[in-house]
């Protein structure tokens, strides 16, 4: 009974810390790469971000990025910005899959390779010996001995393709652990102008349907 407790305790111990690494990554990894230029005008960009403060006072701004709604998101903001304003909206958002398994396993995502960001997968090994993971019968991790008690982070971003796609993980012994995958699309509503000036205001949500994941709702700005 004691053993059962105790990697039940280390299974959650796991599951916690594939969580943080999962919002931590979007912070660090997916914000980064969004370009924000000299900002020519701080009050348009504070009211804008008002503006977002008041669509989630009304219950709205989180509805529309648990939908993906960028129309909704856009009719919103021209309705409470200036009509002097040029701008559109984008999203960011997170999608993710968690389990906890045994033995050699696979299982299969989809994806859409015109509005994906990142694809990551996280590993934590309960006991496992001889992991080889593979992503569409590519080898992305492939380790000898025992790795029971460790983690990995694999970005299978370049080995993801539009439509259906397979992970599968092998072992040489009995094995046990828990992976979490972790997709990220971005997109826009409208194409952003040539050649001007674009500022961004970004505004993050999280905790809709009691999922941690944020989503990252933007107006794009331009004169």
């Amino acid at each position: 009974m004691r053993n059962k407790t105790i990697k039940k305790g280390a299974l959650r111990t796991m599951e916690a810390f594939i969580s943080f690494i999962i919002v931590m990554s979007f912070i660090l990894i997916i914000m980064p790469a969004i370009t924000h230029t000299p900002d020519s005008s701080p009050d348009k960009l504070k009211y804008t971000y008002t503006a977002f403060k008041a669509l989630e006072k009304q219950g709205l701004l989180r509805q529309y990025a648990y939908d993906g709604n960028l129309t909704g998101l856009n009719e919103s903001m021209y309705a409470l910005l200036p009509p002097t304003y040029n701008f559109t909206v984008g999203i960011t958002s997170a999608n993710a899959t968690h389990k906890s398994v045994s033995g050699n396993y696979s299982f299969n995502y989809t994806a859409d390779t015109g509005t994906l960001e990142y694809v990551f997968l996280d590993v934590a090994f309960t006991s496992a010996q001889d992991p080889k993971i593979y992503v569409n019968g590519t080898p992305v991790l492939i380790k000898s001995g025992v790795v029971s008690g460790t983690t990995e982070t694999v970005d299978i971003t370049s080995n993801t393709v539009t439509g259906n796609n397979t992970v599968q993980f092998n072992f040489t012994s009995s094995a046990a652990f828990v992976y979490r995958l972790i997709v990220t699309k971005s997109i826009d509503l409208g194409s952003l102008p040539q050649k001007k000036d674009i500022n961004t205001v970004s505004y993050i949500v999280s905790g809709i349907n009691s999922t941690v994941l944020p989503t990252e709702l933007r107006v794009y700005l331009w004169d």
